[in-house]
């Protein structure tokens, strides 16, 4: 069901989304930093990140996103059967098969990139921790994080607790890293409704960064009507940012 869901997004938006995929739970006493040790205090300048495609892999995303607002109601429904993994090739994706071949071959070549900086805002008000981006109506505004507890609180209410991530694929975008994972998913397929509400706060170990991933995304009646999804990294507060004054 989980991966149907996420397929169904991928079509809907007309390209493969990045993943945190390939991810193994761990005991919570292996959880290897606090998340006091990582949330700094104030105004961060952090990195936006963003996926890059390659060349090829745009030009065909073209002629699938079309034949896909094309064959809408045909591929909602193609989707919603279709076993797990990939999807199986149809003349209806509006790629040949030789193409189609290509074309998942291509996007796993994505890499990520820093588009541009920003400045973040943590607040925090005893264990709890508030973040502003300074965008209108974002929903990082909702978040409210005990950092003690580590129950979170997002856009569609209480998140509860983290489940502890790693992934040891160096051949993703992001690399190694671990961290903690929160997720809310409701989904009926049938009236293509979907909600997808996740927060992530990982570490990498290649370059020690820690990078916040938040995704609000919102489909009533197979039509998307929000897409949030921000991925920024910045490096790990120091002592004196940690515990000022």
């Amino acid at each position: 069901m989980v991966r149907n869901v996420r397929n169904i997004f991928f079509l809907l938006c007309a390209i493969l989304l990045f993943s945190i995929a390939q991810l193994k739970a761990v005991e919570p006493e292996k959880q290897n930093f606090a998340l006091s040790d990582v949330i700094p205090r104030g105004i961060i300048e952090v990195e936006i990140l963003t996926l890059q495609y390659t060349k090829r892999a745009e030009e065909l995303t073209v002629k699938f996103s079309a034949s896909a607002r094309e064959n809408r109601d045909w591929l909602l429904n193609y989707v919603k059967t279709a076993p797990q993994g990939p999807l199986p090739y149809h003349p209806k994706l509006g790629l040949t098969e030789k193409e189609y071949a290509e074309y998942l071959s291509e996007v796993e070549k994505r890499t990520l990139v820093v588009a541009t900086n920003a400045q973040v805002l943590f607040r925090r008000d005893g264990d709890v921790v508030t973040v502003r981006d300074g965008a209108k109506n974002s929903p990082l505004a909702k978040l409210r994080l005990n950092i003690k507890s580590r129950e979170l609180e997002a856009s569609v209410g209480k998140l509860g607790q983290p489940k502890w991530n790693v992934n040891e694929r160096t051949d993703t975008p992001l690399g190694f890293f671990e961290g903690y994972r929160w997720r809310y998913e409701k989904s009926d397929l049938d009236k293509m409704d979907i909600t997808i509400v996740s927060r992530d706060i990982l570490r990498l170990k290649k370059s020690g960064k820690i990078v916040w991933r938040l995704k609000d995304n919102v489909t009533a009646k197979g039509t998307p009507t929000q897409q949030y999804d921000v991925l920024f990294q910045y490096t790990p507060p120091s002592e004196s940012q940690k515990h000022p004054g």
